[in-house]
């Protein structure tokens, strides 16, 4: 689980896409330095990287307002979509 996680973050960082929060466009780093933070404040409650996505990656943990990602050349879509499908072409990568 940990290693996806931390796959999913790189994946994040190396994004070109913008994640928002609360309104707000973040840069690939800042959204995964972020998602660090509530990675480790989660860390002991999620027990799959599904748990990580739902529980800390995909809405604020104060609004309760989902996360959204804007990619070049893509409609927007909650950061739960764009984590989920990243995280389902890691494990189709690690299956090959």
């Amino acid at each position: 689980m940990d290693a996806e996680i931390q796959e999913l973050m790189g994946r994040v960082e190396s994004s070109t896409c913008s994640f928002v929060r609360n309104g707000t466009a973040h840069a690939p780093a800042n959204a995964r330095e972020h998602m660090e933070r509530k990675y480790d404040y989660v860390k002991s409650y999620v027990s799959t990287t599904e748990d990580f996505i739902e529980k800390a990656a995909s809405k604020s943990s104060v609004t309760g307002e989902p996360y959204y990602v804007d990619c070049p050349d893509q409609k927007r879509v909650t950061a739960k979509v764009w984590l989920t499908d990243q995280l389902q072409q890691i494990r189709r990568a690690d299956d090959s």
